[in-house]
């Protein structure tokens, strides 16, 4: 069963900005599944495959490359 979330809820669940939900829809990541009070629609089940194949990337900031040299 396909449980739908709007993007914020779908940013919660993921631990990610509801910008980067947004994002991924605008990639084609995420398919759309219509919209509830002005909302976007999302499978929660896409969600989590979208977030573990594109896992959080460690900054790269010259602290960050000086520290790990």
């Amino acid at each position: 069963m396909t449980q739908l979330v709007d993007t914020q809820a779908a940013a919660v669940a993921a631990n990610r900005s509801p910008a980067t939900i947004r994002d991924w829809l605008r990639k084609g990541w995420l398919t759309p599944h219509g919209r509830e009070n002005r909302r976007t629609l999302v499978d929660l089940a896409q969600v989590y495959e979208v977030a573990k194949t594109h896992a959080h990337k460690p900054s790269t900031t010259s602290r960050t490359r000086d520290y790990l040299q």
